[in-house]
């Protein structure tokens, strides 16, 4: 038996998809009830850090960042943090090699999601902005960056809500 499952463009989409497991594998109830978990977390987590604007990368293998059709750019939006890229209409993407002129943004945030296997601090990460002339960043200059495990966000699962609400606490007190 094969079954073929959508990757969503919004977080709510996680929860479609635990729904359909749950179908498929004949525990809907503990399907219907951790989806239920994850809409009041989400609910309770929405607009926290209304206004702020992010740069989201995720090492994976080259850095990679997200356009207005990613979950994980619904996801930011859904607690308050505005993707810089909002207007690029892709869903991941080397912002690298797409020829964006990078003076034009500058975000209040960057969330850098490490590499697999891959040890790195919020100091390693902005100088690794410093050294892609990216120093005249807000996030840069005032060393406002989370540094995230590696399949944080990118992981497309349940776990996107802890992963949410930590990032609500962190940038708070980075404020």
């Amino acid at each position: 038996m094969c079954f073929h499952f959508h990757f969503h463009s919004h977080y709510t989409g996680v929860m479609d998809t635990i729904i359909v497991l749950g179908q498929i594998l004949s525990v809907l109830d503990k399907a219907i009830n951790l989806a239920n978990d994850m809409s009041k977390s989400l609910t309770a987590l929405y607009n926290a850090l209304n206004g702020l604007t992010v740069y989201f990368e995720a090492d994976l293998g080259e850095p990679i960042t997200i356009g207005r059709f990613s979950y994980i750019s619904n996801s930011l939006f859904h607690i308050g943090l505005k993707n810089i890229f909002i207007d690029i209409g892709l869903s991941f993407f080397n912002p690298y090699t797409k020829g964006i002129d990078f003076t034009k943004y500058n975000p209040d945030v960057i969330i850098y999601e490490r590499g697999y296997a891959t040890k790195v601090n919020v100091e390693d990460v902005r100088r690794m902005f410093i050294n892609r002339h990216l120093d005249y960043w807000d996030a840069v200059k005032h060393s406002r960056i989370i540094v995230l495990e590696d399949n944080s966000l990118t992981h497309y699962g349940p776990s996107i809500v802890d992963t949410l609400s930590r990032l609500v606490y962190e940038i708070g007190e980075l404020l």
